[in-house]
C-alpha cells in the first residue's frame, strides 16, 4: 500500500536565518540527528518557531523522522527522549495510522526497501539525492496484520542485536590495538616525528580519464575503492573489476604484497594492508597506493597508525571539501606521523598479530550473521518469515 494511504507526511521547517529573533528558540532535529532506528542528540540546534508552528512542526512519540537527503529513507522512531522537540526541511514526519501500521515495523520496511535499492530508484537525483514528500508518499510497502507486524519487527530488532554485539567486540579489539599503539610510542624515547612521504611512496589511484565505463566487467582484475576496504581487510568484489588489456596498462597502479591502500573520499582513515591472499588487484580511483621503504616502516604498522584515532582527527582537519571529504597524495606525504626504530615497530606486529587474527575471524562470523540478517529480512517482507525454520546462526537471536 503507498505510505501516503495509512500516514500523514510533514516535511520539517525551512530554515530562514533572516527572520531568528530568539524569541521563540525551541530545539529541532536535522538530518545529521536521524541514524537508522535511533537519533544522535549531542549536538542539537535551535531555532524560532511561532505558536503555529509549534503546532504545525511537534514530534509525538511514535512518530517517524525519514531523511529527505544525505542518505535518503534513513528512518528513525521519536520516543521523546526531549521534551519540545521539533523538526526541519531536511526530514520528514511520518504519523501513521497504527490500525495500519506500527512505527517500528514502518522503520524496519523502510531499511529493507534501502537495502534492496528501492528507495535509491524512487529519490529524485540530480547532484544529490532527495527523498520528496511527493515520491515518499507514492512508496509501496507490505502491510500484512498489525500482530504480524508487531512480530517481525522483534524478530529482526532480536537479530540485529546479534550482529550489534559482533560489531561490539570487534571495536573492543581495535580500541586495544589502539591502546598497545599508544604504549608503543609512549613508552620509547626512539619514536620521532616524520612526514609519512620521507618513508613511503605515495600516490592516489589512476585518474578517471585513464578508466573508462567500457573498460569494466565482470570477473576480471578488481579494482579497489574505499568500498572495497572494511574492517582493516581488502574485500575485492569481482562486479568491480577492469579487463585483462586495460589492467596491463595502468599495471603501475597495481597492489603488491606489503602496501598499504587507503580510501580517500568520504570516512577517513579506511585502509588496509595488501597481505597477498586477495590476488591481483588494482588501486581505483577513490584510493590511494602508500608503499612503505621497508628499512623505514612496516605496512601492518603504518595501517595501524592511519587507523588510529588521532591521526584520523588530524587527516580530517587537512581534507579539502565541504560536502564530501577528499585527500590527496601531497596532504598524506606531508602528514607527520610518530615513528619508533623499526625493531620496535616489529615489536608492535609480534604483539598484535594474534589479535589481528581473531579479529578477522570475528569479521567473517560479522559477514556471515549479515548474510543471514539480509536473507531473513528478505523472507520477512516477501511474507514467507515464519513458514520455515530460522537459519541455527539465528535462531537463538530471535528465541
Amino acid at each position: 500500500m503507498p505510505i501516503g494511504e495509512f500516514a500523514d507526511v510533514q516535511l520539517g521547517k525551512m530554515l530562514d536565518a533572516s527572520r531568528e529573533t530568539g524569541n521563540h528558540a525551541r530545539s529541532y532535529l536535522r538530518n545529521a540527528n536521524v541514524r537508522w532506528f535511533g537519533f544522535d542528540l549531542a549536538d542539537l540546534a535551535q531555532m524560532d518557531f511561532s505558536e503555529q508552528e509549534r503546532k504545525k512542526f511537534a514530534l509525538r512519540p511514535g512518530d517517524v523522522l525519514v531523511c529527505e537527503g544525505g542518505e535518503p529513507g534513513r528512518a528513525a522512531v521519536w520516543t521523546e527522549p526531549i521534551a519540545d522537540c521539533y523538526f526541519q526541511k531536511a526530514l520528514h514526519r511520518v504519523r501513521l495510522d497504527r490500525s495500519k501500521c506500527l512505527p517500528e515495523y514502518f522503520v524496519r520496511a523502510m531499511r529493507a526497501e534501502a537495502a534492496n535499492g528501492g528507495i535509491a530508484r524512487l529519490a529524485t537525483s540530480a547532484t544529490i539525492a532527495h527523498l520528496t514528500r511527493q515520491k515518499l508518499i507514492q512508496l509501496r510497502l507490505p502491510l500484512p496484520p498489525v500482530d504480524e507486524q508487531r512480530k517481525i519487527a522483534d524478530v529482526l530488532d532480536r537479530a540485529d542485536s546479534l550482529r550489534a554485539k559482533r560489531r561490539e567486540a570487534l571495536n573492543s579489539l581495535d580500541e586495544l590495538i589502539e591502546s598497545i599503539l599508544d604504549s608503543t610510542l609512549n613508552g620509547l624515547p626512539v619514536a620521532r616525528r616524520v612526514a609519512v612521504g620521507e618513508v613511503a611512496v605515495v600516490r592516489i589511484g589512476p585518474f578517471g580519464s585513464l578508466l573508462h565505463k567500457e573498460d569494466y566487467v565482470s570477473g576480471g582484475v578488481p579494482l579497489v575503492n574505499p568500498m572495497h576496504i572494511l574492517d582493516g581487510r581488502i574485500r575485492p568484489a569481482s562486479t568491480v573489476s577492469v579487463t585483462a588489456a586495460k589492467f596491463e596498462a595502468l599495471r603501475s597502479y597495481e597492489l603488491q604484497v606489503g602496501d598499504v591502500v587507503m580510501g580517500r573520499r568520504g570516512e577517513i582513515g579506511r585502509c588496509a594492508e595488501v597481505r597477498g591472499d586477495e590476488g591481483l588487484l588494482l588501486c581505483g580511483t577513490g584510493s590511494m597506493l602508500i608503499r612503505p621503504r621497508p628499512e623505514r616502516a612496516l605496512p601492518a604498522y603504518l595501517a595501524a597508525l592511519f587507523r588510529s584515532r588521532p591521526v584520523v582527527e588530524r587527516l580530517t582537519r587537512m581534507a579539502k571539501g565541504t560536502t564530501m571529504l577528499n585527500l590527496n597524495s601531497t596532504i598524506l606525504a606531508g602528514l607527520e606521523v610518530d615513528l619508533p626504530c623499526i625493531e620496535t615497530q616489529q615489536g608492535f606486529v609480534r604483539a598484535t598479530t594474534v589479535i589481528g587474527d581473531i579479529r578477522a575471524r570475528e569479521a567473517a562470523h560479522l559477514d556471515l550473521l549479515d548474510e543471514l540478517f539480509a536473507s531473513l529480512q528478505q523472507r520477512a517482507f516477501r511474507g514467507d518469515l515464519f513458514s520455515s525454520p530460522l537459519p541455527a546462526e539465528l535462531a537463538d537471536a530471535v528465541a
